[in-house]
């Protein structure tokens, strides 16, 4: 039997808001590093696909159907790009490839965390020229 006494009340009472605090203040500091990890994942994505761009821009200016399937076969080995198309300057695809990704996510953390799927779309562009050539597009949801 618990003793009824206001020392046991207030220690219990004390007790459930430190618990109540300490467990805010994790679930804070989680979602803040869960943020800046999904930040700096997104930034290495966008830098893998701007190292394409120069032969991707190359495939489009020559019309290369072959080249340009290459480079959407090599920026689709990055883990969580799903999808990935090059197009030449009148919008016709060169090449085009979607991969489904299944990823069965823990539960508590998929109701936390909102999906984030994130489209970049780079213009091709020849330097010498200074014409517009196509351009690379390239879908996943970076989480």
């Amino acid at each position: 039997m618990i003793p009824s006494s206001l020392v046991t009340r207030i220690v219990i009472v004390a007790l459930l808001l430190l618990t109540a605090i300490t467990s805010i203040l994790s679930y804070v500091l989680v979602s803040e590093d869960f943020a800046e990890e999904q930040a700096n994942f997104d930034a290495g994505i966008e830098l893998i696909i701007e190292r394409f761009v120069p032969i991707a821009t190359r495939a489009t200016y020559q019309l290369d159907v072959q080249l340009a399937e290459q480079v959407v076969e090599s920026i689709l080995s990055a883990e969580y790009v799903i999808a990935a198309k090059i197009t030449d300057d009148l919008g016709q695809a060169l090449a085009t490839h979607i991969r489904y990704l299944e990823i069965a996510p823990n539960p508590v953390l998929a109701a936390v965390l909102e999906p984030h799927e994130q489209t970049l779309r780079l213009p091709l562009v020849r330097v010498k020229i200074r014409s517009r050539q196509g351009g690379l597009s390239s879908m996943g949801p970076w989480k």
